[in-house]
């Protein structure tokens, strides 16, 4: 059922709810479960356990008084109690350790390393002290059953507890054994029998039927065989360590098994609640036989290791058979019995024979001493006001008291004493008091001398007055009551009489018959009960007229009888047996009364004003319970009509007063027609233990058990579970390699208003990126507005919301973002000039542990130079790139799930390649100019540079153009004599290539410059000082002078070996023109030839002096300041000219003095050169020459 139904059902869930509580939610009984419980006595009552350690030491443990150990199988006994806080024992086991261990019922587990001469408790960890069952699966482990709690697995001593409860759906476990293979099986008090093969972490049900569900006891045959006593089912069998049962020869009279155990090697031995013990005999009647041990409760059983039977009945004797249950004899009894009882507000008095009382406020789980002093109490009563009464007797002298108590016990006042007096039986109306007595007769021999009377007080026991009714039977007074209609009865042993005026008239209302009236009941109704030894007689209008129900022989010797405050009748025979009437004595069961209760002499059968309804035996205090009176427990959490609750709910409940244990019910229907889980248990919450679904509707009730009483139902509640949780999508769980703006998606939820999406660091959320709430249904995606960071774990989870409930979280999904994307380092984006050999750098990412390199001609990577992996994590070296082509490149990493995103796309382009050059050769030597320098051609070029040094790192340049469109350049002038260095690239547009390999070469001795006579000069003199400049390296050089440009023919003058860079060539002939060249020599090499120049001498003049004729001589030669000319005689030149070699007049003299030997010509203004002088006479022309410096 959707919860979004819930508002408009809650009118019709209340109404039915409630019509249902009125029509099926009444108290009743669980028939197939026990009606009563032995609760502890302050007296040594039965024998509860029988067990035998592996050297056939006998151990008991005897209700009320203990552990005791016997060496020879019964024939004496030693008490081993030693340490032992509590003396209910319910188990007692030894490991193969030695250790000892005992169970016991309200005071825990024990443990003794030292045979029992000193217990230890150990207590630690339990939810309870009330222990009902221990079982040692060897070598050491103790498994115990704690009441209404389940059980608990002991080791380590004690140490270590482990609660074990899974699969268990009944906490009240009555018994445990263990299997032939380890498995540990469990009798229930009402659920039939579990089963683990796991050591008891969880268990299953392997045996359940209505006459298999109360499992009382278990026993393990020789060959393995696990033998199980049931109530209502007789004795049922395993043969598979547990796994499965089956009935053991059903049989009518064997229905109600106490104890079990078995004899020979596997015949089953059982013990009953009333017919004592049978034995299932295989051989005469193939069918269980009754044994001599009959007629008796038996509350235990046991074999020991020499195959001796031993029995335990409910009146405290042991019994044991040598001939395998044929036969029994008594070996063990009790002294003590119980002689008076009483519970009032839920404190129970007990008084025993042996003339000490006591009280318990727990049910008997601690018992408390009276403190009577000298006097012991024969008898309990109370009036209206919850005053405690009690008779007693004077232990020192014959004198009877009647007693009140103001504080339940602790002390007590006397109302009435009289000597020689008992005080048999009491009742009281307000202040009316009514006491029965017996006392010596005053004429013993005469049977009609007083021996018994009624005293009545009237102001709450200050006076009494006799009332004078005797009873010649010396039983006297046996009961006295009010009947609602305030007729006061007694019941003597002889008749029943009545007052309707508190005793001041009597009249007989039930003659003298053959039974003797032991007990009085009264309904609210104001039917009146009377019970004799023969017979139950009922008078429905105030004892005025009565009807008889005559006793069979079975229910002869009626004893007592009570009315419960629910008007259920009760009555016990001296002999154990009961019948009860629901309807006022129109019918009586027999039948349903008796589970849990043991076959043993009855002493009274009583009730109290909380319910509780008591048999008492000389031995045992039974308890039973009026399911109506069971406390009604509250229900707390959750609360009704609760929203949103998480699919595992934890359940509370309040406690209650009355009722040991509670069983809850879970239903998917208002009805608790489909009962989802019902379990038994003591503690008041509990967890369910199948996961609810989501966005349902449940029901939940509890209610409260004392044996089969089943109280009434809570309330019921109703809850609903939280929506469900959505389901997450994406990112996928345990995804990495995520984006840093992951989507996230998750399924839509039925009914839900809106979803909280939590992002964490951690996985408990404790270390939050964001949360974000959302209040649509619709809202399933969501994108979050800032980056998460690289390479990093995220959690994250969504709850679905319904108004203010929140569904559970979902599942806890986790994703990984991605890797940082890499960081490119090197070639630098937009780099030219990469080698081809080149390395692609990067900065290694955080997390990354695998390197992807894409090489690519395109920037879309559509045509990949190379796509691989690096096999270093920053750095790849690409193998076989061309020379000037664009790389487009990039890298990703990647982690364990997957690669992250590509890094920029970076290019470059790798560097133009060399050219190869072709000419001139590397290392040539002695070129001569023009020099012309070829290399390979490059289609893509659209330059070409060339760089020509006389230094091999070219900081030197003599050539340095980059804009030749050819592979070819020629160098013209270039010095001589000199070593050179040089080389080439393409450029292509902006981008130039790699340099060509540095070639060398060196050049010759170079061509002579011509200095004098100029090309092309006229009128040049006959006598001409030829001048060139000097040449590096030049060892001497070689003259021409030829009338034929070619200088194949007319040669007027060769010299080849001149050390000068002049040469004076005279007797030129007029008006001729003459070509000249020079070339420089040395001894390794011959220059080039000078160009070819040509002059043309003069006309010839009228006259020319002879060389000599007027200057001697011009010093010094060359000069730097100034020029001396000596005179032949003293005939003075008229103009003096100083030209350069290209007949440029640079200096005129005129006007020199008229005589003179000797001139002197200041030339140091002149640059430094060859100069000629010409002198001019009247008569002439004479030439020289001279060198300025």
């Amino acid at each position: 059922m959707s919860a979004k139904n819930i508002p408009n059902l809650f009118f019709t869930i209340v109404i039915t709810v409630f019509a249902y509580h009125l029509a099926f939610a009444q108290p009743q009984r669980d028939t197939l479960a026990p009606m009563w419980n032995a609760i502890p006595v302050p007296n040594p009552a039965h024998i509860k356990v029988i067990t035998f350690d592996s050297s056939d030491v006998m151990y008991i443990g005897v209700w009320g008084e203990g552990i005791f150990r016997s060496l020879n199988l019964g024939q004496n006994w030693t008490d081993i109690n030693n340490g032992l806080t509590n003396k209910y024992i319910t188990g007692i086991e030894k490991d193969s350790n030695g250790i000892l261990y005992a169970s016991t019922y309200g005071g825990g587990v024990f443990i003794s390393t030292n045979n029992g001469a000193l217990w230890s408790a150990i207590n630690s960890g339990l939810p309870s002290l009330k222990i009902k069952a221990l079982k040692i699966k060897y070598p050491d482990t103790c498994f115990v059953s704690v009441e209404g709690y389940g059980i608990y697995r002991i080791t380590n001593r004690g140490t270590v507890k482990v609660r074990l409860t899974k699969g268990l759906w009944n906490y009240d476990v009555n018994c445990i054994t263990i299997g032939d293979n380890g498995s540990i099986v469990l009798g229930t008090n009402g659920d039939g029998v579990y089963y683990s093969a796991d050591g008891g972490r969880t268990w299953m049900r392997s045996g359940y039927a209505p006459n298999f569900r109360v499992i009382t006891s278990f026993a393990k045959s020789g060959i393995g065989e696990i033998f199980c006593g049931t109530y209502q089912g007789g004795v049922f069998s395993s043969l598979d360590n547990g796994v499965s049962w089956a009935v053991f020869k059903r049989k009518d009279t064997l229905k109600n098994v106490t104890a079990v155990t078995y004899y020979n090697s596997a015949e089953p031995i059982a013990g009953t609640e009333r017919i004592g013990v049978l034995r299932f005999d295989s051989r005469a009647y193939e069918d269980w036989v009754l044994t001599s041990l009959r007629d008796v409760g038996i509350t235990a059983l046991a074999r020991s290791r020499t195959g001796i039977l031993f029995a335990a009945t409910s009146d405290g004797s042991l019994y044991k058979s040598t001939n395998g249950g044929a036969n029994w004899e008594s070996i063990r009894s009790s002294n003590n019995y119980i002689s008076a009882f009483h519970s009032l507000n839920n404190i129970l008095f007990v008084a025993l024979n042996n003339n000490k009382s006591y009280r318990s406020s727990d049910y008997g789980l601690n018992w408390e001493e009276l403190n009577t002093g000298n006097l012991a109490l024969t008898g309990f009563y109370n009036d209206s006001t919850n005053r405690l009464f009690a008779t007693a007797k004077s232990l020192s002298t014959p004198r009877g008291y009647l007693l009140v108590s103001n504080d339940l016990g602790n002390s007590w006042d006397t109302v009435l004493a009289k000597n020689d007096t008992l005080f048999g039986v009491f009742a009281n109306k307000n202040n009316l008091y009514i006491v029965g007595i017996n006392f010596q007769p005053a004429n013993p021999r005469d049977p009609a001398s007083p021996r018994n009377d009624i005293l009545r007080s009237t102001d709450g026991g200050n006076t009494w007055t006799s009332l004078g009714v005797h009873s010649l039977n010396v039983k006297g007074v046996s009961s006295i009551g009010f009947n609602t209609t305030g007729t006061l009865f007694v019941s003597l042993s002889d008749s029943v009489i009545k007052s309707t005026n508190n005793g001041n008239t009597w009249v007989v209302s039930l003659n003298k018959s053959s039974s003797n009236y032991n007990d009085l009941a009264f309904t609210k109704n104001g039917t009146v009960f009377v019970v004799g030894d023969f017979g139950l007689f009922r008078s429905t209008n105030d004892g005025v007229n009565w009807t008889t129900k005559t006793f069979s022989s079975l229910y002869q010797f009626g004893r007592s009888i009570t009315c419960t405050i629910y008007d259920q009748i009760i009555f016990s025979t001296y002999y154990g047996e009961l019948q009860t009437t629901t309807n006022n004595g129109t019918t009586w069961d027999s039948v349903s009364i008796y589970p849990g209760l043991l076959k043993e002499n009855v002493l009274f059968v009583k009730s109290d004003n909380q319910g509780y309804i008591w048999v008492v035996t000389n031995s045992n205090i039974y308890r039973a319970i009026d399911p109506n009176s069971l406390s009604v427990p509250k229900l707390i959490n959750p609360k009704k009509g609760e929203l949103g609750l998480d699919l595992f709910v934890d359940f509370i409940w309040s406690n209650v007063t009355k009722g040991d244990i509670f069983e809850m019910e879970i239903s998917d229907d208002m009805d608790f027609n489909t009962i989802r889980e019902r379990i038994v248990l003591e503690d008041t919450a509990r967890q369910n233990y199948y996961q609810f679904a989501y966005n349902s509707l449940y029901y939940w009730r509890i209610r409260s058990k004392l044996n089969n009483a089943l109280g009434n139902w809570s309330e019921t509640y109703y809850f609903t579970t939280i929506v469900e949780p959505p389901k997450l999508i994406s990112p996928p769980n345990n995804k990495g390699a995520l984006s840093l703006r992951p989507t996230f998606i998750w399924s839509k939820v039925t009914d839900a208003t809106g979803y909280i999406l939590q992002v964490s660091k951690n996985e408990d959320f404790t270390n939050m990126v964001f949360e974000k709430i959302f209040t649509k249904n619709n809202d399933t995606t969501y994108t979050h507005n800032s980056n998460f960071q690289f390479n990093t774990e995220y959690y994250w989870r969504v709850s679905a919301k319904m108004g203010n409930a929140m569904s559970a979280w979902s599942e806890v999904w986790k994703f990984k973002t991605k890797v940082q994307p890499v960081s490119l380092r090197s070639p630098a984006n937009t780099s030219y000039g990469v080698p081809i050999s080149t390395i692609l750098e990067w900065t290694p990412t955080p997390g990354g542990n695998l390197y992807e390199v894409q090489i690519a001609y395109d920037e879309n990577f559509q045509n990949k130079f190379f796509d691989g992996i690096s096999q270093a994590n920053n750095y790849f070296e690409p193998k076989l790139l061309d020379y000037f082509t664009k790389y487009y490149w990039r890298i990703r990493a990647s982690d364990e799930f997957g690669p992250t995103d590509w890094s920029e796309t970076w290019w470059f382009i790798t560097i133009i390649q060399a050219p190869q050059i072709i000419a001139p050769e590397n290392n040539s030597k002695f070129l001569k100019s023009p020099i012309t320098f070829q290399w390979t051609d490059f289609d893509k070029a659209t330059n070409h540079h060339i760089q020509i040094a006389k230094d091999p790192n070219f900081k030197v340049l003599v050539v340095n153009d980059s804009t030749l469109k050819q592979p070819i350049f020629t160098i013209s002038e270039i010095e001589t004599n000199t070593t050179y260095y040089w080389r080439v690239r393409y450029k292509v547009n902006e981008y130039s290539g790699l340099w060509s390999e540095v070639f060398t070469f060196s050049t010759g001795i170079g061509k002579p410059n011509l200095v004098f006579p100029p090309n092309d000069t006229t009128n040049m003199p006959l006598f001409i000082t030829f001048i060139w400049e000097p040449v590096i390296g030049a060892e001497y050089y070689e003259f021409l002078l030829s009338l034929d440009p070619n200088f194949t023919q007319d040669i007027i003058f060769s010299n080849d070996q001149l050390n000068t860079n002049q040469l004076l060539i005279q007797n030129l002939k007029y008006n001729t023109t003459y070509y000249w060249k020079v070339r420089a020599k040395n001894q390794q090499t011959i220059g080039q030839w000078s160009d070819t120049w040509k002059f043309t001498t003069k006309e010839e003049p009228p006259q020319m002096v002879s060389e000599n004729s007027y200057i001697s001589n011009i010093y010094p030669n060359p000069t730097s300041k100034y020029l001396n000319i000596n005179l032949t005689s003293k005939k003075v030149p008229k103009l003096i000219r100083i030209t350069d070699v290209t007949g440029r007049t640079l200096v005129t003299l005129e006007k020199l003095p008229p005589e003179a030997n000797n001139l002197q010509l200041n030339v140091s203004n002149l640059e430094k050169g060859i100069y000629f002088i010409i002198f001019e006479f009247d008569a002439g022309y004479q030439f020289s020459s001279f060198v300025k410096f």
